[in-house]
């Protein structure tokens, strides 16, 4: 009988497999890096908090999940949870290659580009070293992407009094205004951007 049981359990997660409904995976043991699922619908989910332009044509967009917004208006800081999604664009060009300006003066996004970088907030973990987990993924099929994300981590720590996030102030701006920041960051490609938004805190509502 107990046979059986396994054997029926086995077939009804095959089956749960099948329908397009992969089963739950198990947690990561203690001191491995924290498994991110790619953020299905983030733009309609999640709250678009800023815009960095770069000189190269480069055009970052920064999402974060709403929860996390009142907490950071009360002055709290980023919540355990939180999710933060980059993506990256490449801005549009008139027939002579110059890059395209809306009235605003900001650039115009042509075509994503590059990768989709997702941060979670895990606090702290039993074995772990870091309290954000990051993962990347490939914006055409959503696939994770095998890459060194030690490296980004590292640079991340430079800014650990702003929760190791680079637009950490921006992202508290946001939750006391509602409105998008915008960065002209001078500095091409990934290169870190001087100030980094603004040169002193929002205060606390």
């Amino acid at each position: 009988m107990r046979f059986l049981t396994l054997l029926l359990g086995t077939a009804t997660l095959t089956l749960v497999g099948v329908a397009g409904v992969p089963p739950r995976l198990p947690e990561p043991p203690p001191g491995s890096p924290l498994r991110l699922s790619y953020p299905g619908g983030y733009r309609e989910h999640m709250r678009h908090y800023a815009v960095v332009d770069r000189p190269d044509g480069t055009i970052r967009h920064l999402y974060v999940s709403p929860a996390a917004l009142d907490p950071l208006a009360r002055g709290l800081g980023v919540p355990v949870g939180t999710t933060v999604v980059l993506e990256q664009w490449q801005a549009r060009r008139d027939a002579h290659g110059a890059l395209v300006r809306d009235a605003g003066g900001h650039l115009v996004p042509d075509r994503l580009a590059g990768h989709l970088d997702v941060m979670q907030k895990t606090g702290e973990r039993p074995g772990e070293t870091r309290p954000w987990a990051n993962a990347r993924f490939d914006v055409a099929g959503a696939a994770p992407v095998d890459a060194n994300l030690a490296d980004c981590w590292s640079c991340h720590q430079s800014v650990a009094g702003r929760d190791f996030l680079f637009s950490g102030r921006a992202l508290a701006r946001f939750a006391l205004s509602g409105e998008v920041q915008r960065r002209d960051c001078g500095r091409p490609d990934r290169q870190l951007c001087p100030h980094d938004f603004e040169d002193r805190p929002p205060e606390p509502r």
